[in-house]
């Protein structure tokens, strides 16, 4: 995708087609994965990862994991991660004076809040707790994984490419990945999703990123002025 821009004028017209052309291609694989995991691989997938994850979950409940668990999934809620890509984008903002990582962080946030809605009604997972109408959100991909890995992980990448000593830089991307995936643990601890509603949020996800990095965010102006 890199040499494509280097052969391309990087106009912001041309940026908006990429990404949007680049959600379709994503949303229709999160749907195609969606339905294998719920149709031909459904049997296989609970018996070898869905069912063990719950099992897991259950026979170690606690009152004390259970209120650890739902304040880190609240870190992945729409709202939450929203507030994190604006505040993020116009700090960067302040300290470059380019907007380009801003867009990057509401481009993530925006891309996964489409891939959320489109896949899950497309797919339509019916929860463990019982069936669903059958147009209406299912549990496969989940939100909150998806949001928190768009935002946290977009705001990594933009981390490790602002310049600098690499403990000022690699550091605080790792805890921001960690983060993404205690949420999506934490989703699957509480028996809110299957962990496979989360490993397609991040394959997803990680797809969405590398996609708005490559589009927007290979400029050098998202370094930090020292």
């Amino acid at each position: 995708m890199r040499k494509w821009f280097a052969r391309h004028p990087d106009t912001p017209a041309q940026a908006v087609v990429t990404l949007v052309a680049a959600l379709v291609v994503i949303a229709a694989v999160g749907d195609l994965l969606g339905h294998l995991i719920t149709g031909p691989l459904s049997e296989w997938v609970y018996r070898e990862i869905d069912a063990p994850a719950r099992s897991f979950s259950t026979a170690h409940s606690s009152a004390g994991l259970i209120r650890a668990s739902r304040r880190l999934g609240s870190l992945g809620t729409v709202g939450f991660t929203g507030l994190v890509a604006a505040v993020a984008g116009g700090g960067w903002w302040v300290r470059t004076r380019t907007l380009r990582p801003a867009r990057c962080l509401v481009s993530a946030f925006a891309g996964a809040g489409f891939l959320t809605v489109v896949v899950k009604y497309a797919v339509n997972r019916t929860p463990a707790s019982g069936p669903l109408p059958s147009f209406s959100a299912g549990t496969f991909p989940s939100g909150h994984e998806l949001f928190a890995l768009s935002v946290y992980g977009t705001l990594a990448v933009l981390a490790v490419r602002s310049g600098g000593p690499w403990p000022v830089r690699w550091p605080p991307a790792v805890l921001l990945a960690v983060l993404a995936a205690g949420i999506g643990l934490a989703r699957v601890y509480l028996l809110d999703h299957f962990l496979s509603d989360v490993v397609g949020s991040v394959v997803l996800g990680v797809a969405w990123i590398a996609v708005v990095a490559a589009v927007l965010g290979s400029d050098p102006s998202t370094r930090v002025r020292n």
